[in-house]
């Protein structure tokens, strides 16, 4: 079995982030505010490896000299913010010393001092890694491990990263970060266009055995996808097929919350007429649970290199909030890319927490209907935070408009008395 989560993750890059530590002001030789509390060393150091994932100038280097080696970092939340605000972690990471890289678990911590460590949270940052290549991992927060205190202190607090592997086994580590908190149940699309080229994009094998599984341009970029890249999948060679795993469900997110699973596939080599997919919810962080409920159907492709997209109905899932998504292939000997794999909300419409609740519903291909509770300035953006439309919903029901726009994802943003809320639209 093997699962590779790597480059620019899933589930938490939806969320704003709040830097903690990019080093770039830090002297060369110095901690550079993160020191290692014990089992280790850290020092800021030119950055050896730059690439896309990470072209910054300087990064700590961590060297762990007695199994694990726990870096801290001073913290001070923005003014009105509490730890309840935010999902978990995100760090940069980078090994640098090892034989085995199998299953590298990071763990975050809390802490009122520089010197020890309240576990809050804990996940692999990959499966399988190679020396001298920079990762992504996000870590959320395991919400039993947080303390009342903790959730609710705003103060100055110790935030600790720490790489759980061997005496030896050093690690770069980069562009710590928190992540903002996001509605559990909202709509979750994973579709492929920031991910680097090459990269897997977040996909990895559960069991089987695949040959390259990698992001590329969009061979097909007419009907019904006309994204610029997608995920291609070759294999499974397996007689019994095999079956990729996808972290899809958000931080806390239960499956319950959603009522289809949904993806575009296009199949490049195989028999149409002779493959079966099967969708399965949930399994685990690592290793596959069993009893999880099979939620799946024959899906016909009657044309080799064309799109079509496939919705599949969530059923009673044992396992609710276990976060990855199974996606099954029977038939061995098949090339095919994935893109826009969605979990869809059991209501039509989607509502954002708080005390100022924006609802938005489609009425038509590029007609919304928004309704707030309160009279509210909106702004619409694009993922780079161009805004593209502005102006003032009234309190009640309200039209949106969006022809002209072009396909992709698009954040709605209201601003009222009593707050702000962000919405994710996808055309």
């Amino acid at each position: 079995m093997l699962l590779v989560f790597c480059a620019a993750c899933t589930l938490l890059a939806n969320g704003q982030t709040l830097v903690v530590n990019n080093f770039e002001s830090a002297a060369i030789g110095s901690d550079g505010g993160a020191p290692v509390i014990y089992n280790g060393t850290g020092a800021v150091a030119a950055n050896p490896v730059v690439s896309t994932l990470n072209p910054s100038a300087k990064v700590l280097n961590v060297s762990n000299t007695s199994g694990y080696a726990p870096v801290s970092t001073l913290i001070t939340l923005p003014a009105g913010k509490t730890w309840a605000d935010y999902d978990g972690v995100r760090v940069k990471l980078c090994p640098t010393a090892g034989t085995d890289l199998s299953y590298a678990n990071i763990e975050i911590g809390l802490a009122v001092n520089s010197w020890s460590m309240t576990t809050v949270g804990s996940a692999n940052a990959w499966s399988t890694a190679t020396l001298n290549t920079w990762y992504s991992c996000d870590i959320p927060f395991t919400s039993s491990l947080l303390s009342a205190s903790l959730v609710t202190n705003p103060v100055p607090t110790n935030l600790l990263v720490k790489y759980n592997k061997a005496a030896g086994y050093n690690v770069l580590m980069d562009d710590i970060q928190l992540i903002e908190h996001q509605d559990p149940a909202r709509a979750v699309t994973l579709g492929y266009e920031d991910q680097i080229l090459n990269s897997n994009g977040g996909v990895g094998v559960w069991y089987g055995t695949f040959g390259d599984i990698k992001v590329v341009a969009n061979p097909v970029t007419t009907g019904i996808n006309t994204s610029a890249k997608a995920v291609s999948v070759a294999g499974p060679a397996d007689a019994n097929g095999g079956s990729l795993a996808v972290k899809i469900l958000p931080t806390n997110g239960n499956w319950t919350n959603y009522a289809s699973v949904s993806f575009k596939i296009l199949l490049a080599q195989a028999n149409p007429a002779d493959i079966w997919f099967g969708v399965f919810a949930a399994g685990g962080p690592d290793i596959w649970t069993g009893g999880t409920s099979i939620f799946s159907n024959t899906l016909v492709m009657p044309d080799l290199n064309v799109w079509y997209t496939f919705t599949l109905p969530i059923t009673t899932v044992q396992n609710p909030t276990q976060p990855y998504l199974n996606i099954q292939f029977a038939k061995p000997n098949v090339i095919y890319l994935l893109d826009d794999i969605s979990l869809n909300k059991a209501s039509t419409g989607f509502t954002t927490p708080g005390e100022n609740p924006l609802k938005v519903a489609r009425v038509s291909n590029n007609v919304y209907q928004v309704t707030t509770p309160s009279s509210a300035a909106f702004r619409l953006l694009n993922l780079e935070g161009r805004a593209l439309q502005s102006g003032n919903f009234i309190a009640g029901m309200n039209t949106l408009e969006l022809s002209g726009l072009s396909s992709g994802i698009y954040l709605l943003q209201t601003t009222a008395a009593t707050g702000k809320n962000v919405v994710k639209i996808i055309l």
